[in-house]
């Protein structure tokens, strides 16, 4: 088997743990998602659930292209399902919390600060459709709101999931209710 049949086998297996774009819409009417991997196989993921009443919704960049990234996604896909559908956590900083713990776990990162940056940065956003709340978690990433048809850049963290630093905070911004 030559390399690029195995990454194009590779891209298959990650292709499969994605969530079903069509589902989305059941969810959100009229939402879409824009994914456009680099290479064959990608260190880009999208993900979402609705987890009790709560749509989960992820943009995941994780370090590295290629097989490294595509690494980086499955360990990301596998910790976000884990933490909301089996421990049964549904608010976004929590959820960002605990990735950031499980990915400094899986990668054996320790305590120590590090300079090298595997990990993953991330949007996750909580929609309670119960209570119409809307929040979002990021790390290393910004959110664009689209309202009334005005482009509002938030930007909520500044460090990626996985950086081992004393400075790491994670923060949550209620959007509306």
């Amino acid at each position: 088997m030559s390399i690029t049949s195995s990454i194009k086998y590779a891209k298959r297996i990650q292709e499969s743990i994605l969530p079903n774009k069509e589902k989305l819409n059941d969810l959100i009417p009229e939402s879409f998602i824009f994914f456009k991997p680099k290479d064959i196989v990608s260190g880009d993921f999208y993900w979402f659930t609705n987890y009790k009443g709560t749509i989960l919704i992820a943009a995941v960049d994780c370090t590295g292209h290629g097989v490294p990234g595509a690494f980086m996604s499955l360990i990301g896909n596998s910790l976000l399902n884990d933490i909301v559908k089996s421990q049964g956590i549904i608010d976004p900083l929590e959820i960002l919390k605990k990735m950031h713990e499980g990915l400094v776990t899986a990668l054996k990162k320790g305590e120590q600060e590090s300079d090298t940056v595997d990990g993953m940065d991330i949007t996750l956003c909580a929609i309670n459709q119960k209570n119409k709340t809307f929040e979002v978690s990021s790390s290393g990433r910004s959110l664009l709101l689209v309202r009334n048809g005005q482009i509002k850049k938030m930007k909520v963290g500044k460090y990626p999931l996985g950086l081992v630093t004393k400075n790491k905070s994670f923060s949550k911004r209620k959007l509306w209710n």
